[in-house]
């Protein structure tokens, strides 16, 4: 739908990354946030991370601190893959993060 995507376009609308629906991302660093979501349980604060994947902006939100613990070894250009993986526990399933440069890009002029 040609409209939609203009619309969504024009009004800076960013994809965003879901780890559940690819749980293997090789992405650009761009820039990074604090951030606030709401939910139903109340509000998450957390991190907001634009990226760049295959040639695409695009941004997704994290409150694991082990996600954002490894993400904030990187610099701004890096090239890393983020792989989300689940591990049974004593309370049922989480997800668990393992982040690796993979290299790096900045551009001409740096």
């Amino acid at each position: 739908m040609q409209e939609s995507k203009q619309f969504l376009k024009e009004n800076n609308f960013l994809p965003r990354i879901s780890f559940k629906k690819t749980p293997v991302v090789v992405c650009k660093l761009i820039n990074e946030k604090r951030d606030t979501i709401k939910t139903d349980d109340g509000p998450i604060d957390g991190m907001k991370y634009l990226v760049e994947e295959n040639g695409e902006k695009k941004t997704f939100f994290t409150a694991s601190l082990s996600l954002i613990q490894q993400l904030s070894d990187m610099d701004p250009g890096d090239i890393v893959t983020i792989k989300m993986s689940s591990i049974k526990g004593e309370n049922g399933f989480r997800s668990v993060f393992n982040v690796v440069k993979t290299g790096n890009f900045h551009g001409p002029n740096e």
